[in-house]
């Protein structure tokens, strides 16, 4: 069930990419990040959390790997989006805002609309 609502989760953000203006790809193996969203010659590596609004809180965890004991960084995603089901709502953050982080909020203010994004990712290239 939980690799279906990720999925889900993949699909919402990919729409609201290519609403937004970016062109989307998946990557072929896995490489840490979900989509790579890309405007003319620069690209974002984006890794997509999903939430399901039924659950009691409204956390996301930002753990990676199996055993959950990895973070995103860097290295791996230059954004991360947080995309919740019920809502259709999907926001991002540099991946610099949430680095070392275990969770965020869907509420949290460092999430924001792409064409946001789009102005932070840039300030920091």
């Amino acid at each position: 069930m939980s690799q279906r609502i990720g999925q889900v989760g993949v699909y919402m953000t990919v729409a609201t990419l290519l609403r937004t203006g970016y062109q989307v790809a998946e990557p072929l193996l896995d490489t840490g990040h979900d989509l790579v969203a890309y405007e003319g010659r620069r690209f974002w590596r984006v890794q997509v959390k999903s939430h399901r609004g039924k659950r009691k809180h409204d956390l996301v965890r930002l753990q990676r790997g199996k055993d959950k004991s990895g973070r995103y960084c860097m290295e791996t995603a230059d954004a991360i989006a947080v995309c919740d089901i019920e809502s259709g709502l999907v926001r991002f953050a540099p991946i610099q805002a949430v680095t070392g982080r275990s969770a965020i909020s869907i509420n949290s203010p460092l999430l924001v609309p792409p064409e946001v994004l789009r102005d932070s990712l840039e300030a920091l290239d």
